[in-house]
């Protein structure tokens, strides 16, 4: 009996399943004219309810039927970083005990007829590129999100409080060839109010009661804006 156990440990040896290919869908069908199975799946095909997320998927080779979770990355007891399949998606699901009945949907695989702009990435780097019309959410019951560099003079911070808060160098709005200065909110209020102060206060030489043209201003009026208002960090494109 104990030969026979060790015999079993041996890979190709123990019958039970641990890893097996699987396609998202919840029914197939043989094709006699192509001589080929056809999956039938639709957008039901993913559920979700409050335990998770769950895929319907046929078992590549046997053909089996089985809804699945999806196992999702940690983010916290309870967080959940998913990204999303869709139907005839092939995926990889994986079984901790052996048992098809616990299985647990682990990646998706590239079938090969998905292609990436490889001018898009770099293999120095780390990159997310997700597919054409997709969005990225990042939902914060509480906390922030935070971007920082090593260097800690870059940092982008989205508070609870629905603040923006960006410390950075220099801005660019629109491109790095940005030109064209802005002037923050609360300076351009002052620099009106102080025009408009003068525009009442201004006094025109040779003026009558009877009413007429008038000379120019006794003094000229100057602009408030000297150049010094306006912020030579944050630029943006014209």
């Amino acid at each position: 009996m104990s030969r026979f156990s060790e015999y079993i440990k041996r890979p190709g040896i123990d019958p039970r399943t641990w890893v097996s290919l699987a396609i998202v869908a919840h029914d197939y069908t043989y094709n006699t004219n192509t001589q080929a199975y056809e999956f039938i799946a639709d957008q039901n095909d993913i559920k979700k309810d409050k335990y998770g997320i769950y895929a319907s998927v046929i078992l590549i080779p046997g053909f089996t039927k089985a809804l699945y979770p999806i196992a999702p990355a940690y983010a916290g007891k309870f967080g959940l970083i998913y990204m999303p399949l869709h139907p005839l998606d092939t995926v990889v699901v994986e079984f901790p005990d052996g048992a098809l009945s616990n299985g647990l949907i682990t990646k998706r695989r590239n079938t090969g007829t998905e292609q990436i702009n490889p001018d898009q990435i770099d293999l120095t780097n780390a990159w997310i590129v997700l597919e054409n019309g997709a969005s990225v959410n990042v939902i914060l019951p509480q906390g922030d999100v935070n971007l920082t560099n090593q260097g800690g003079n870059l940092n982008i911070n989205v508070d609870s409080n629905h603040a923006v808060n960006i410390t950075a160098k220099k801005i660019n709005l629109g491109s790095n060839s940005a030109s064209h200065k802005a002037v923050l909110g609360d300076i351009l209020e002052n620099l009106m109010t102080t025009w408009i102060s003068l525009l009442n206060a201004h006094v025109h030489s040779g003026g009558t009661l009877s009413g007429g043209l008038t000379g120019p201003v006794s003094t000229a009026l100057t602009s408030p804006l000297d150049g010094t208002e306006l912020s030579n960090i944050v630029k943006a494109d014209s």
